[in-house]
């Protein structure tokens, strides 16, 4: 059974590459994507030692939720 009421949710499976951070933080920049899950919710940054480990990423932006899964 699903519900009927729509969220803004997307999840999508990425390669944590230190480029395709890079990308995902061009491509999302009007957006003014944010870290969810921080007290703070700090905007997105991209720095190359933060891409070494990173597992998921999980942001909200002015159009919806995105949950970034390592492929």
């Amino acid at each position: 059974m699903g519900g009927d009421l729509p969220t803004r949710e997307l999840a999508i499976c990425c390669n944590f590459s230190k480029e395709n951070l890079f990308r995902l933080r061009d491509v999302l920049t009007d957006l003014h994507p944010r870290h969810r899950l921080t007290p703070d919710r700090h905007p997105l940054e991209n720095y190359e030692e933060a891409s070494r480990g990173l597992k998921n990423l999980y942001l909200e932006t002015d159009l919806c939720i995105l949950d970034c899964r390592r492929a």
